[in-house]
């Protein structure tokens, strides 16, 4: 493992291990909150789009009707 005798001694780093293994998580632990954060909003504001675009239509549809039936 290059400078390391073994692979605790990796794990420790030195002094070190706990520092560093602690910033990989919360790294990883903050990019995966991101994802999931942008996912879960990508999905409520499609939803949102398509309430609107159905209520859209559905003003277009009362509109023709009423001009319609005049």
């Amino acid at each position: 493992m290059g400078q390391f005798d073994s692979f605790a001694d990796f794990l420790a780093m030195g002094t070190y291990g706990m520092y560093v293994w602690s910033a990989f998580a919360a790294t990883f632990l903050c990019l995966g909150v991101l994802t999931w954060h942008t996912f879960y909003v990508r999905k409520v504001l499609r939803r949102e789009a398509l309430k609107q675009l159905a209520r859209i239509e559905r003003i277009k549809a009362a509109r023709a009707g009423r001009s319609g039936s005049a």
